[in-house]
């Protein structure tokens, strides 16, 4: 949940051989985007105590699948970060 109103910025990439077939991701609504071109990067406006986070499905075969988002309050310069990698 955000704590104050700012900015959220997702971003999916992908190293190697796989796909990515769908981002899901949370602002005012949740989002779907099928078969995205990588890399994904989408920047959103939020309001105070909007849910954020991200689903990413998709697959490797010798590669690396990237899944972040930053929050960045309008009251500070300081970003909180969350990544997670997949792969083989």
């Amino acid at each position: 949940m955000t704590t104050a109103k700012g900015s959220v910025t997702y971003m999916v990439s992908l190293k190697g051989n796989g796909e990515v077939k769908k981002i899901k991701y949370l602002s005012t609504d949740s989002v779907t985007i099928n078969s995205p071109t990588l890399p994904y990067k989408v920047t959103i406006e939020v309001a105070m105590g909007v849910g954020i986070g991200m689903t990413v499905i998709g697959g490797t075969n010798g590669g690396t699948i990237t899944a972040s988002y930053s929050y960045l309050p309008d009251s500070t310069n300081t970003a909180t970060v969350e990544s997670e990698d997949c792969g083989n």
